[in-house]
């Protein structure tokens, strides 16, 4: 049975004339000035701090090592995605990492492991970005010959 007492109902807003809200009506010239001013408008981005640096990178591999970036010394990367993809003619193995200065591991983004015929692909966003320092390196490996692994960052330095 329903509740007759509309004031245990909730969320529901009863339609009585009485407790009916005023709605002011907007000023129609105040409104189309708005809009005319915002038609321009695609799209909008922060404004980006003084002294950084935007960063967009892209690189392959084929039966190597190969830094897609290295950071500025004194600055931090602020990685917010990596896109890596392998395409394998050959078997083996593709990754992408991050060494130190010492060209120690720190992360591993991923770790493909193909056989021929082989097409496998990751996009990896970071929020909040990932906070790389100084002099360290982004890099792929690609372990045969015909094994290409794909790899592209971005971000920012500051």
């Amino acid at each position: 049975m329903p509740e007759s007492n509309q004031v245990k109902w909730i969320g529901v807003r009863p339609t009585n004339p009485e407790e009916a809200l005023p709605v002011k009506q907007s000023d129609p010239a105040l409104l189309k000035s708005t809009v005319t001013q915002a038609s321009n408008i695609r799209e909008v981005y922060p404004k980006r701090k003084t002294g950084t640096t935007q960063v967009a990178a892209s690189i392959y591999a084929n039966n190597s090592v190969v830094t897609v970036y290295q950071v500025t010394a004194g600055k931090t990367l602020y990685l917010t995605l990596v896109v890596l993809s392998v395409r394998a003619e050959a078997a083996g193995f593709g990754d992408a990492t991050v060494t130190n200065a010492a060209n120690e591991e720190i992360y591993r983004f991923a770790n493909f492991n193909a056989l021929i015929g082989d097409g496998k692909g990751i996009s990896m966003p970071f929020v909040p970005p990932l906070e790389i320092p100084g002099t360290w390196k982004i890099r792929i490996t690609s372990s045969a010959v015909t094994l290409y692994v794909f790899c592209t960052v971005f971000g920012w330095e500051e």
